[in-house]
């Protein structure tokens, strides 16, 4: 079975948050169907750190990552990853 990781936007600053923050990404994960194969969640706070982490994640990721942030407005299929850049804060 491969491993994920999922990093999302959230969690602020204290560990109290961030530990809340997976719970619930967990609880909507769980329910939309992941139940059995669930992905370690990293609550990241700002957008930007996650968006950081992400990228230092897929670099050195031995199984699959993945990215949940705000949108921040609309974004195009062919411009996704420069959307992610150009909105990092």
């Amino acid at each position: 079975m491969v491993s994920v990781t999922l990093y999302v936007e959230g969690g602020g600053d204290s560990k109290v948050l961030k530990a809340a923050c997976r719970k619930g990404f967990g609880k909507f994960v769980e329910k939309a169907g992941a139940a059995g194969a669930m992905p370690k969640i990293v609550a990241c706070g700002s957008r930007g750190d996650a968006y950081q982490s992400f990228r230092t994640g897929h670099t050195h990721a031995t199984g699959g990552v993945m990215l949940l942030v705000d949108a921040e407005g609309p974004v195009t299929a062919a411009g996704a990853w420069q959307h992610l850049e150009d909105n990092d804060s």
